[in-house]
């Protein structure tokens, strides 16, 4: 049993059947609207509509970003700090250390590449070798 009257059962059935009326009138008109069938009436209802709906939804999110604290700036990335180092622009502790750090990284890899350089080069004969032999 359903615990309704009679009177409010087919009220809800009635309910039931407005609502699925409505979603089909909405496929048939979105079924016509993508086939460009509609009318020039039609069209313009519906572009005042979604503009409507465009101007209460940037309402909606501006009152919302409105009662959300800001949020805090991004940190600069390695290359944008390098940048503002070479320029000559003031860092902040924190953007100086991963200057710093960085310039360290970047020394040992040029020392790691010059000790390669220098293991792998050939080797040449000179004066002083050609001296001695």
């Amino acid at each position: 049993m359903t615990g309704y009257s009679p009177e409010e059962q087919a009220a809800k059935e009635k309910q039931a059947q407005e609502r699925e009326q409505r979603k089909a009138d909405k496929r048939e008109f979105t079924a016509r609207l993508k086939a460009g069938l509609l009318t020039q009436e039609e069209l313009e209802e519906h572009e005042k509509r979604k503009a409507h709906n465009r101007a209460w939804q940037k309402e909606w999110r501006d009152k919302r970003k409105a009662a959300e604290p800001p949020k805090p700036p991004k940190p600069l990335s390695q290359n944008e700090i390098r940048k503002r180092k070479s320029a000559g622009l003031p860092l902040t502790p924190e953007e100086l250390a991963i200057y710093e750090a960085w310039k360290v990284k970047r020394n040992n890899q040029h020392r790691a590449w010059r000790e390669n350089q220098k293991t792998n080069a050939p080797t040449t004969e000179t004066k002083k070798d050609r001296k001695s032999a």
